[in-house]
């Protein structure tokens, strides 16, 4: 028997559970909710919250001789590190733990970079106050993403044009910013992506790159985005390499990763690095018309088999175009109910002003046969 953990059973990673039991894995779904759709699907049910890092270890190294667990899959940040502390207890190889702490804390992760030549990132300040944002805007140029240094999904993200507005979104960020520090980044406009990569035995390979867009500042809200990207292959090498030099610098070498980057001006930006895949409304959702060069899919079937050792190229020539939206209004949610599409809602929405991922109604996502049939899928306009 070969067992895969998976931290999380939501509805947007049940093609990743499907494609595990598919590969021969017994699989453990854990889930604070056992109601969640990927619990029904487990040939094993367990029942934490997954950054519970103590019960879920010793969970798995109670179990580990009668389940014989080949990989604890995580993905999103608030699991990675129960995630490192299970493969490190169990012996199975993952980056180093301190690799894992650089990459859910972006000031952190930028120490990193700046050890090393040629990774391009914008510059920030950590920032304890409204006076010291006005002072990193005058050292560094307005406007200034305010963040918190900790938290994903958008959380606390806004875009402060002048002095006139540090108050509101420096106490916006304060919400989030419990584990971590504030910081005040200079503002790179451009187009933004999404990168994928993986590392195996110490190789970097390629998983796919797609493009991001974005609700209107000041909030930074994902509202649309498509799979391939539509930049040239040199493009998508630049960010390649930056995404491995960044990630190598950072200590990781073991496992999935992935970048925000920017291109503008015909120079490439990285925001920021996590060890895990993006999200699953893109990887395992929108990518997955891939099938079998899925990134994800090919990393399941290299852990149940390491011999194994031929990975197929995601970056060439794809006959579909994937693409996903952001659902902010029903309405919205009932204009695509007639059309080709796949959605996922959440069971309640924020009222009022949309700021982070957590306040979104849900998110839909369809292919075509180019751009144009999927924006008319999604109701979309470039």
């Amino acid at each position: 028997m070969k067992s895969i953990l998976f931290l999380g059973g939501g509805p947007l990673g049940i093609p990743i559970i499907k494609w595990a039991k598919e590969i021969g894995f017994n699989v453990i779904v854990n889930d604070r909710n056992v109601q969640s759709p990927g619990v029904a699907l487990a040939d094993v049910k367990i029942n934490f919250d997954s950054t519970d890092i103590r019960s879920l270890t010793t969970w798995a190294a109670n179990y580990n001789d009668k389940f014989n667990i080949r990989y604890c899959y995580c993905g999103s940040d608030f699991g990675l590190l129960t995630s490192a502390v299970i493969h490190d207890v169990l012996d199975i190889p993952h980056s180093l733990l301190k690799s894992i702490i650089n990459g859910l804390d972006k000031n952190l992760m930028k120490k990193c970079w700046a050890g090393s030549d040629g990774i391009n990132y914008p510059l920030s300040k950590i920032v304890n106050s409204e006076q010291e944002i006005v002072a990193a805007g005058k050292e560094l140029g307005w406007p200034l993403i305010i963040k918190p240094t900790s938290s994903s999904g958008s959380q606390g993200v806004s875009l402060a044009n002048s002095e006139r507005e540090v108050a509101l979104y420096f106490q916006e960020a304060k919400k989030y910013a419990n584990a971590g520090h504030i910081i005040a980044e200079q503002f790179i406009e451009g187009s933004h992506h999404d990168v994928n990569g993986l590392f195996w035995d110490d190789v970097f390979y390629p998983c796919g790159i797609g493009d991001r867009f974005f609700t209107p500042f000041p909030y930074c809200v994902p509202h649309h985005g498509y799979f391939p990207s539509k930049l040239t292959p040199s493009q998508r090498q630049e960010l390649y390499g930056l995404l491995e030099k960044g990630a190598r610098s950072m200590g990781i070498t073991w496992g999935p990763v992935k970048a925000d980057a920017v291109f503008w001006n015909d120079q490439s930006y990285i925001l920021e690095i996590s060890p895990r895949f993006h999200g699953d409304i893109i990887t395992s959702n929108v990518m997955g018309f891939l099938k079998s060069r899925n990134p994800i899919y090919q990393l399941l079937r290299w852990i149940f088999d390491k011999d194994q050792i031929e990975f197929l190229s995601v970056d060439s020539d794809v006959a579909f175009v994937g693409g996903w939206k952001t659902l902010f209004e029903r309405a919205d949610y009932e204009r695509l109910k007639e059309k080709d599409v796949r959605t996922y809602l959440k069971v309640e929405k924020t009222e009022g002003a949309i700021k982070n991922n957590d306040e979104i109604l849900g998110l839909a996502w369809a292919w075509g046969k180019d751009h144009q049939q999927l924006n008319e899928l999604l109701q979309l306009s470039e």
